[in-house]
């Protein structure tokens, strides 16, 4: 099962994904903080991080997807961010790094398709 850690600031968004996702055959960790989710990637690499875009903590989502991307043990996990701001996606993508982009509210079928997609690309690429 592909190990994903999803990071966000709402514990019910967390709460939701975890269970989505563990039904659709993932290991799931979730992080309401981001230190602490950053920390954990140094421990056990997942394949994928998915990421709000919008966090507390005075800490922006794309400043950690940007620091998820430069960093030696994290650079090759791909990052998919979450927004209901969609306007963010071209530059969440272009500028700050992450693979793809899902809007809010998340589609369940959507978020599937992106997840397999972006895992099947680093396959591919591995």
């Amino acid at each position: 099962m592909p190990l994903i850690y999803v990071i966000d600031d709402d514990k019910e968004t967390l709460d939701l994904m975890q269970t989505y996702l563990r039904k659709k055959h993932f290991e799931v960790c979730t992080f309401f903080n981001w230190h602490v989710a950053f920390c954990a990637i140094k421990m056990r690499r997942p394949e994928l991080i998915i990421l709000d875009l919008f966090l507390s903590d005075k800490f922006d989502g794309l400043d950690l997807c940007r620091r998820i991307k430069s960093s030696p043990y994290s650079k090759g996990i791909p990052v998919i961010v979450f927004s209901g701001f969609c306007q963010i996606a071209e530059s969440a993508i272009n500028d700050y790094g992450a693979d793809d982009f899902i809007a809010k509210p998340i589609e369940s079928k959507n978020m599937i398709e992106k997840i397999n997609s972006v895992l099947f690309k680093k396959r591919i690429k591995i």
